[in-house]
């Protein structure tokens, strides 16, 4: 016998009908070229995997504690990846974590991180998008194993506060 939607899946219903309102308002917005002040139903952006483009990654985040990744893509509806209470990851040891990749490196930076960078084997240096406590990065880790890459984070001071490798190994 079916019951009633939970609690938790109602959210979820409720988010995803939220959150294609405000993917919605967002490219109305971006193609106009103001996104600054875009929100709808207390969701508001974060940072942005190739601003302007048909495809691409935008971080949200709502009021509530809920945090979404939004995949564009060309021609078809945006997909959402919703984490209800947030992706409740640590980022006060390293000042940042991974909510995803591929493509590009993308998830929250601790509060006074204002700036990520990470540096490839061949020493190019690809800088982080920062915006509120979202960061994106327009890297190719490749069709197979991710390339090591090295993650330096920054205070508030612009000094080093975390240097390391970015994916975990095993």
């Amino acid at each position: 016998m079916f019951g009633l939607p939970s609690n938790s899946q109602r959210r979820l219903e409720r988010y995803s009908r939220e959150l294609q309102v405000f993917a919605d308002l967002y490219r109305k917005a971006e193609s106009s070229g103001s996104v600054a002040e875009v929100t709808h139903a207390g969701w508001r952006a974060g940072a942005r995997l190739w601003p302007r483009s048909p495809a691409g990654r935008l971080l949200a985040y709502n009021d509530e504690g809920a945090e979404a990744v939004c995949r564009f893509r060309p021609g078809d509806r945006t997909l959402f990846g919703i984490q209800t209470r947030g992706h409740q990851m640590d980022t006060v040891e390293r000042g940042f974590a991974i909510w995803g990749y591929r493509p590009g490196v993308f998830g929250a930076v601790d509060a006074g991180v204002p700036r990520l960078e990470i540096t490839d084997v061949n020493g190019v240096v690809y800088p982080a998008d920062i915006v509120a406590h979202t960061f994106v990065i327009d890297v190719d880790l490749g069709p197979w194993e991710p390339p090591e890459l090295t993650v330096r984070v920054y205070d508030k001071d612009c000094m080093p506060r975390y240097e390391g490798p970015l994916l975990a190994v095993g």
